[in-house]
C-alpha cells in the first residue's frame, strides 16, 4: 500500500503545480513574488489555469476515487512472483491507464468541470483557513481562495473571504512592509466593484467615480444590508493600509472611510467580535487633528463587550498608547495578553494565538516604540 501511495503522489506532484497560478489581477503578484514560503515559491511562476488541471483528471477527488477502485489490481500483481521483476512499470501503466480511463468515461462538460474544480479549490481553501495561526496554511488558504475566484468572481461569500484572509496574512503573518501593503489593496480592491459597481461605464470612469469622495460618501450611505460584510472588510483592509500612508493620505480618506464607519455601526454592531468599535479606534487613534479620547472610547467599548478578544487590547497598545506615550499601560495589557488563555472563545483562537505573538513582537520593539 505505501508504494501505491509513493506512486500516487508522484504521479500527482507535476498536475498539483499548475493548480496554483501566478498571473493575478487583484495586485498580489508583486508582493508574493518575494514571498520565502517554500510552498509559495513553488508555485511561482505557473502561469497554467486551473480549468487545466481538471479538464486532464478532474480534480483530486478522483484521483483518490480511481486508486481506491483500482487497489485490488495493485494487490494482485504484487501477489505474483512472476511480475516482481517488472513491478515498478505495471504499476505505474496500471495507475495511469486507471486514471486515463476514469476520466474519458466521465463525459463532463467544461462548465460542469470547472464547477468542479471550483469546488475543490474552495474546499481546500476553508480546509486550510481553519488552521490559519499556521503560517503555511493561511498562505494555502489565500492562494485558493484568490483561484476560486478565477472562476467564481462575482460570488461575494468568496470576495468576503478572500478580503478576509488578505488582511489576516497581512496583519499576522508578513514581514515584509511592501508585500503587507499589497496585501491589504488586493483586499479592498477585490470588494471595489460590489460596493461601487461600475454599471456599464467604462473602468477609467468607474474609478473616476470611485475616486471622488462625495459620491462614494452618497454610495456607502446606500449601502443594503446584506452588503454590510463587504464594507467592513473593504473598510478594514483600507484603514490598516493607510495607518503607515503618508498623513495626507489619511486625512484624504477620512471623509469616506467614516461614513463606512458609522453605515457598519448601525447595522453591524456586533461583527467580528465587536470589530467596528476595533476599527474606530484604530482609526482615530493614526488620524491627525483627532482627540486621542475618541479612540480611547471606541477600544474600551471594544473590550468590555468583547473580553475573550485580544485584538482590541493588542491593537490600542500598538496605535493608541504609542501615540499617547502611555507606557505603563502598555507593557502591563500587552504582558496580560501574552500569559491569557487563548482558548476561552475557540472561534477567534487563531486570531488569539497570533495576536499573543504579535503582543511579544511588540514588547521586544518597546524602548524603540517610545524613544
Amino acid at each position: 500500500m505505501q508504494d501505491i501511495l509513493n506512486l500516487a503522489h508522484f504521479l500527482f506532484i507535476p498536475v498539483q503545480k499548475h493548480l496554483i497560478s501566478a498571473e493575478d489581477d487583484t495586485g498580489l503578484k508583486m508582493g508574493f513574488e518575494d514571498r520565502q514560503v517554500s510552498v509559495l515559491r513553488a508555485q511561482k511562476g505557473l502561469n497554467i489555469h486551473p480549468f487545466q488541471f481538471n479538464s486532464l483528471f478532474q480534480n483530486l477527488d478522483s484521483i483518490l476515487t480511481l486508486l481506491t477502485k483500482f487497489t485490488s489490481i495493485f494487490t494482485l500483481i504484487s501477489s505474483k512472483p512472476i511480475f516482481s521483476p517488472h513491478l515498478p512499470i505495471l504499476l505505474s501503466l496500471v495507475c495511469v491507464i486507471s486514471l486515463f480511463s476514469g476520466c474519458a468515461g466521465t463525459g463532463a462538460s467544461p462548465d460542469t468541470l470547472l464547477e468542479q474544480n471550483g469546488a475543490f479549490l474552495i474546499r481546500q481553501a476553508r480546509e486550510n483557513w481553519e488552521h490559519r495561526d499556521q503560517e503555511e496554511a493561511a498562505y494555502r488558504a489565500l492562494f485558493f481562495w484568490k483561484e476560486a475566484l478565477s472562476i467564481f468572481p462575482d460570488r461575494q461569500d468568496l470576495n468576503v473571504e478572500f478580503a478576509h484572509a488578505c488582511f489576516f496574512v497581512s496583519r499576522y503573518w508578513e514581514e515584509d512592509p511592501p508585500v503587507r501593503d499589497s496585501l491589504f489593496q488586493a483586499g479592498a480592491r477585490r470588494l471595489e466593484d460590489l460596493l461601487f459597481p461600475p454599471d456599464g461605464i467604462s473602468p477609467d470612469t468607474a474609478q473616476s467615480i470611485r475616486d471622488n469622495p462625495s459620491t462614494r460618501v452618497r454610495r456607502i450611505e446606500s449601502v443594503p444590508d446584506d452588503q454590510l460584510i463587504p464594507l467592513y472588510w473593504w473598510s478594514v483592509n483600507r484603514i490598516f493600509y493607510l495607518i503607515d500612508q503618508p498623513v495626507v493620505e489619511r486625512v484624504e480618506y477620512r471623509e469616506v472611510l467614516e461614513a463606512a464607519l458609522h453605515r457598519i455601526l448601525t447595522g453591524l454592531p456586533n461583527y467580528d467580535q465587536g470589530g467596528i468599535y476595533r476599527l474606530f479606534g484604530t482609526f482615530y487613534a493614526r488620524l491627525p487633528g483627532v482627540e486621542l479620547e475618541r479612540a480611547e472610547k471606541y477600544f474600551s467599548q471594544a473590550r468590555e463587550a468583547y473580553p475573550a478578544c485580544f485584538a482590541a487590547v493588542v491593537q490600542q497598545a500598538q496605535y493608541l498608547d504609542t501615540k499617547a506615550g502611555n507606557r505603563d499601560r502598555f507593557h502591563e495589557e500587552l504582558t496580560r495578553i501574552i500569559r491569557a488563555d487563548p482558548t476561552v472563545d475557540p472561534n477567534i483562537l487563531p486570531e488569539n494565538v497570533r495576536d499573543q505573538a504579535l503582543a511579544a513582537k511588540l514588547l521586544e520593539q518597546e524602548t524603540y516604540l517610545f524613544e
